[in-house]
């Protein structure tokens, strides 16, 4: 029987990356999706790294198991640098990722690689997105971490948040409030005390989500930090599932997708050498060669005639500044991003960094003061943790 389980299981893993091989061979337009960069546009068969990505954001894009991955552990090492504890290195990944992995409401193109890699590199996502990297990293420097996806009684996920074990025990961490919550003792809160918690008021801006959305709630785990007989085995499952459902797709929506993507490609057209130069910046800047990054940010600005790789490359240039410890320079970017462009997509995420470039330099009130004209739900959470931790010093 051990021999026929171990059978099945090689088996499994074996059709798994079989099939993630054919799924990377039917990928057109190769050269741009490589990059890592989100405005390659698709076919529906094209797409199928994402349907076909077991439930949990496993990562079957090939950077995340060689350079990629190499990447993002040096750089989440270099994030928990001198941090001692549990709850430090966690809080630190927290905080990084909250701020590099923006949620970004007005991105260009509905087309999303759930590989944490690409996550990092196009520097925005979804709160399940923002959780899984935060996971990923967090194991990368001897974390236990997982997603946290939250449900409503009627069976829909209205957000997802992450959890981390500090102490032996596991613990709510919000990567989309970018807070790890604690309560009266200081101690991050287990599920069950978060519960509590929520019972007796919302203190981090989560409502309408409540209590019955966390005692609903299932945890995720995934590539990196589960084994390859259980990724073998969901690879296998996903594809059946979505291979039948392909199959029994109606001609008249593959029309409607075909002519959506049509006006999509029109919108985002943007030249392969622009996407080539911004992604060589983006990866000096996760390289942590922050002089380089700036130095390939300006030629992408003065090149390029793409609004969008444009609007987007100004603040990528704002988060290597900022990397960089230059706050003066950081400063300057995005408070031009908030005067000088309106309807720059990356409008909230400036005057949010804004903020966070005044903390740095010690002007806490004038940082409080653009965080309570945010208005969002983490600029809220934001302020309100800087007010606390005042009336505590």
């Amino acid at each position: 029987m051990k021999k026929f389980l171990l059978g099945l299981g090689a088996t499994a893993i074996v059709l798994g990356l079989l099939g993630a091989v054919l799924i990377f061979k039917v990928l057109p337009d190769s050269n741009v999706e490589s990059i890592g960069y989100q405005y390659a546009i698709r076919e529906d068969i094209s797409n199928l790294p994402a349907i076909a990505t077991p439930a949990g954001y496993t990562s079957l894009n090939p950077q995340s198991f060689f350079s990629g991955k190499k990447r993002v552990e040096k750089l989440a090492k270099s994030v928990v640098e001198g941090q001692t504890t549990e709850i430090g290195k966690a809080q630190a990944l927290i905080d990084w990722v909250q701020l590099h992995v923006r949620p970004q409401s007005s991105a260009p193109t509905t087309v999303i690689t759930d590989d944490y890699v690409n996550i990092i590199k196009r520097g925005w996502g979804y709160c399940d997105q923002m959780a899984h990297v935060f996971a990923t990293m967090a194991t990368y420097v001897g974390l236990d971490a997982k997603q946290l996806q939250l449900f409503r009684d009627d069976g829909v996920s209205p957000h997802t948040l992450a959890m981390v074990k500090i102490d032996g025990k596991w613990r709510i961490a919000s990567t989309w409030r970018g807070v790890i919550p604690k309560n009266s003792k200081g101690e991050p809160y287990t599920k069950t005390g978060f519960i509590h918690r929520l019972e007796k008021g919302d203190i981090y801006e989560l409502a309408p989500i409540g209590p019955s959305e966390f005692e609903n709630s299932k945890s995720l785990k995934t590539f990196p930090y589960i084994s390859n007989w259980q990724v073998g085995l969901k690879v296998v499952h996903r594809i059946v599932e979505k291979v039948k459902s392909l199959s029994s797709s109606s001609s008249s929506s593959s029309s409607s997708s075909s002519s959506s993507s049509s006006d999509l490609a029109a919108r985002v057209r943007i030249p392969i050498s622009d996407l080539e130069l911004y992604n060589r910046a983006r990866d000096a800047q996760l390289d942590m060669k922050y002089d380089l990054a700036l130095k390939l940010y300006a030629q992408v600005i003065a090149s390029s005639k793409s609004p969008i790789l444009l609007d987007e490359a100004e603040f990528a240039q704002g988060m290597a500044a900022y990397d960089s410890k230059d706050y003066a320079k950081a400063s300057k970017i995005f408070t031009d991003i908030s005067s000088h462009n309106a309807k720059s997509a990356w409008d909230i995420s400036a005057r949010r960094m804004s903020a966070e470039t005044l903390i740095k330099t010690g002007k806490v009130q004038e940082a409080l003061v653009i965080l309570d004209s945010i208005g969002t739900p983490q600029s809220k959470v934001r302020a309100y943790l800087i007010r606390n931790e005042q009336s505590v010093h």
